[in-house]
């Protein structure tokens, strides 16, 4: 019956057996001695300029997510959680390195660059197998610490469409193939009204068309404007000289909405598998996504 003897530590929890120095960085770089970082991703390659805020300098979109390129830029100067495949030579055919084109440059201010090459699955606890330039040696890393830093320049793109308080709606109009369908605005109470405790939380609206100056059911009215709501897309269609028939936008159902936060006009076209095609004010950008005031 005799039993070993297990210290206190190392009885709370099955992740501290682990030794946490067979851990290491591939990259371990400083934002201020770095220049630029080139992020390849097979066929499509993209730079992210250092500098007062990170730039793209290539796939420069109108709708370029700041905060996501920004994410990608720290991702690829601390990539870390690697472990040394021990005996292992990055030219072995089986770990996907030496014929990869999935990899990072990390160029500084210095003329260096730095190169970190990722290969094939490894086949255990999402982890995939990692070289650097300088090393003959085979790391692994979690597949998630891969994808922070691989990241397509498409999914750089901002997804908000546009923030909506329909609770401080002023103006709604709706217009379909070019024809106005209906358009309403708010009413400043009188002071009579304001003084009338029945009418004074009570909203009241006017149609301008298509009855010029009768007054809108408050009631119908609040029942449309719980359906508006802030947009978000699933994904983005198209963007620049986009063919907008295909996309039923050539003529599309159009929503003029007037809240605390300016005028919103919002385009609706067909619908996808995915969602609506939506455009918003000026933009060029086709968006894909739920519409739940669509129908």
């Amino acid at each position: 019956k005799w039993q070993p003897k297990k210290s206190a530590e190392k009885e709370n929890d099955v992740n501290d057996v682990l030794d946490s120095s067979q851990y290491l960085s591939l990259t371990d770089e400083e934002d201020e001695k770095t220049d630029s970082v080139e992020i390849h991703c097979g066929d499509i390659s993209y730079i992210i300029k250092n500098g007062e805020k990170k730039t793209l300098l290539s796939h420069i979109s109108s709708v370029t997510d700041e905060s996501a390129v920004s994410r990608v830029f720290s991702s690829a100067l601390n990539i870390s959680g690697a472990k040394e495949v021990k005996g292992a030579k990055k030219d072995n055919p089986d770990y996907g390195i030496a014929d990869s084109d999935n990899y990072i440059v990390i160029n500084g201010k210095d003329k260096t660059a730095k190169k970190v090459i990722f290969g094939k699955s490894a086949n255990f606890d999402n982890r995939v197998y990692a070289a650097c330039d300088n090393s003959n040696a085979v790391y692994t890393i979690s597949e998630s610490t891969m994808q922070s830093v691989m990241v397509l320049p498409q999914n750089l793109r901002n997804l908000d469409i546009c923030e909506i308080d329909n609770t401080s709606i002023t103006g709604f109009s709706l217009i379909r193939g070019g024809a106005s369908v209906i358009d309403i605005s708010y009413v400043e109470k009188t002071e009579d009204e304001k003084q009338n405790e029945a009418l004074a939380g009570m909203a009241t609206y006017t149609m301008n068309y298509p009855y010029k100056g009768v007054k809108a059911s408050s009631d119908r009215v609040g029942e449309l404007f719980k359906e508006i709501t802030s947009l978000s897309a699933n994904a983005i269609a198209a963007e620049g000289n986009a063919n907008l028939k295909e996309y039923g936008l050539d003529s599309p159902t159009v929503l003029k909405i007037k809240d605390s936060g300016g005028e919103h006009t919002i385009k609706i076209g067909k619908k996808s598998e995915n969602g609506y095609y939506i455009m918003y004010n000026d933009s060029n950008v086709v968006y894909i996504a739920d519409c739940p005031f669509a129908s």
